[in-house]
């Protein structure tokens, strides 16, 4: 325990009333002073005391990812949005009406007349609505839904982009801590190391050199540590971005070892699984349909729509109080929508081919992503059990028998690096593992292996 916390501790209430009392004036100034001073240190230890830590699985990530990461909730508004532009197409159009009168009446010598006994006043009304007989808003609105489905399509592909960052977040994050505990542990034992042999040194029973070795050997882990350390920081900047985590809070992962006995499905069922799930690869399909409803709406935008109208004209017109009905419609004689018809067809054409493309993509992005993880999954399952627990078991062999003598630092350092270098790649296999399976997962569209 520190002085300050021996003071803090012991400068209970009585006591302090006590020793002010019994100070005189000219150092209760300072009395004041250090209390001050010690209430300000009290503030700044509390400020600089370490974030929240908060411990995470990954079955945690995949909960708090759905319902908290901004990227998400703000694509969901864009199915919103698609949904809107249905609702509008439905809409028909509004009805036209235009009223005029007289401004001023040179024979009544009158503004505004608008008497209804007067032969003189003259003022019309009338009423007209559009309508589109050749199926326009029809068309319009079967192409704005299909477009809300492409919207859903589009949406999961951001889902599935997402996740797949996160689960790479995640296990680097979780690799990167292991690694980070990794070389504290080797740091501990050379500097428990360093200190024995300089009491030797001291003594004459040790050599300049092995002490240097061992320096080299913990600065080499120090700057091990300190490039780790900084992935870490990234990968868990990014962790917490995509779930929303507060940036000042630590987020502790929990061991993402990889599920023994797993069995990979057949490739033909991956590749199945695939085309039915994929997203992009049914936006890819729906296009198509999309396409070929557009060409239904250009052909009918060919078509003219029809205006009908109701008249009455009190004194413009041969008699007076004429009412009548008016029919009008562009007459398609030089404009059919010939170019956005040929446009639309070329459009269809194009979704063909784009979908063959992307399905040929799929197939081979899923084979490459199932072949491997195979790989992966046959390295891990070759691992013996207690590998792990071996090279556990070296390092602390090494640092005993080094300490009792019974090997010399060559042989020591030799250990030690082979534990550091196996250990390192087992975390390495174990991440690369884990990867494998969500990355496979990821060109599915779907999840088949946890």
């Amino acid at each position: 325990m520190c002085i300050y916390d021996h003071l803090m501790l012991n400068l209970t209430l009585p006591k302090v009333v006590k020793i002010y009392k019994k100070l005189k004036f000219t150092f209760r100034l300072c009395f004041w002073a250090v209390c001050l001073f010690l209430s300000f240190k009290s503030n700044a230890q509390t400020n600089l005391a370490p974030s929240d830590t908060v411990m995470i699985t990954i079955q945690d990530a995949e909960q708090r990812f759905i319902s908290q990461d901004l990227a998400i909730i703000a694509a969901r508004y864009d199915v919103d949005i698609a949904k809107t532009n249905v609702l509008q197409s439905k809409l028909w159009y509004n009805p036209n009406v235009s009223y005029s009168q007289t401004f001023y009446n040179n024979d009544t010598k009158k503004f505004f007349d608008t008497d209804p006994n007067s032969t003189n006043g003259e003022w019309s009304v009338q009423i007209q609505q559009m309508i589109s007989y050749a199926g326009r808003h029809v068309n319009q609105v079967k192409l704005d839904k299909i477009d809300v489905e492409r919207a859903q399509f589009t949406f999961e592909e951001v889902v599935r982009s997402l996740k797949l960052q996160m689960y790479n977040d995640f296990s680097s994050v979780n690799g990167d801590q292991q690694k980070a505990s990794l070389f504290k542990r080797q740091i501990i034992s050379l500097d428990t190391l360093i200190a024995s042999t300089k009491k030797q040194l001291s003594l004459g029973v040790s050599s300049k050199n092995d002490l240097v070795r061992l320096q080299a050997e913990e600065l080499s882990d120090r700057n091990q540590l300190l490039t780790t350390e900084s992935d870490l920081q990234d990968n868990e900047t990014d962790l917490k971005i995509l779930l929303h985590y507060p940036l000042k809070s630590y987020l502790k992962t929990k061991n993402s070892d990889a599920i023994e006995g797993i069995a990979l499905p057949a490739l033909a069922d991956v590749l199945n699984s695939a085309n039915q799930n994929r997203g992009d690869l049914k936006y890819s399909h729906k296009t198509i349909d999309y396409q070929i409803q557009n060409l239904r709406l250009q052909r009918s935008l060919g078509v003219p729509d029809l205006s009908i109208g109701l008249d009455y004209d009190k004194a413009g017109g041969a008699g007076y109080n004429y009412s009548g009905i008016s029919i009008s419609s562009d007459i398609p004689f030089f404009n059919r929508n010939q170019g956005q018809i040929a446009a639309a067809k070329y459009q269809i054409s194009k979704a063909q081919i784009s979908d063959t493309l992307q399905s040929t993509t799929v197939e081979e992005e899923v084979t490459g992503a199932y072949f491997k993880l195979f790989k992966y999954k046959q390295q891990y399952d070759g691992t013996e059990k207690g590998y792990a627990g071996d090279l556990d078991q070296l390092e602390v062999s090494a640092v005993k028998n080094y300490e009792k003598k019974l090997i010399n630092l060559l042989d020591f350092l030799d250990q030690m690096r082979t534990y550091t270098s196996a250990k390192s790649d087992l975390i390495d296999l174990n991440t690369n593992y884990f990867n494998a399976r969500q990355n496979l997962n990821y060109q599915v569209g779907t999840t088949i292996i946890k």
